[in-house]
């Protein structure tokens, strides 16, 4: 199962993604940690943040868009892992450390196969 979690910032304060990136101890606090950005086959503005918790298996997927403003993040699970916890503790990191920056947060679920 994919989420796609659709946060529309305010675009003077620049890269959402690349502050995220560089808020490693705030990151570590909330249980993520930076496991890829920047990989030649994929745009600049993107990463990859996984959970420090063994319970939530899966990844956050972060790519910024720097015309509109929105990052779009996709939590990708396995088999009958579901994304609600690692969604949940991602919203929470995002409201607690840059609450001003963000204007609205949309959460969508996408099923494959149905």
């Amino acid at each position: 199962m994919q989420v796609v979690v659709t946060v529309v910032c305010n675009k003077t304060s620049g890269s959402l993604r690349q502050a995220i990136v560089d808020d490693k101890n705030r990151l570590e606090k909330y249980g993520f940690r930076v496991v890829e950005q920047r990989r030649q086959t994929r745009p600049s503005g993107w990463s990859k943040l996984r959970s420090n918790n063994p319970e939530i298996r899966g990844v956050l997927n972060l790519e910024w868009d720097y015309d509109t403003g929105i990052l779009v993040c996709r939590a990708i699970t396995r088999g009958a892992n579901i994304p609600s916890r690692i969604v949940g503790d991602f919203v929470h990191y995002l409201m607690d450390c840059f609450r001003r920056r963000v204007f609205a947060i949309t959460i969508l679920a996408e099923r494959k196969g149905q």
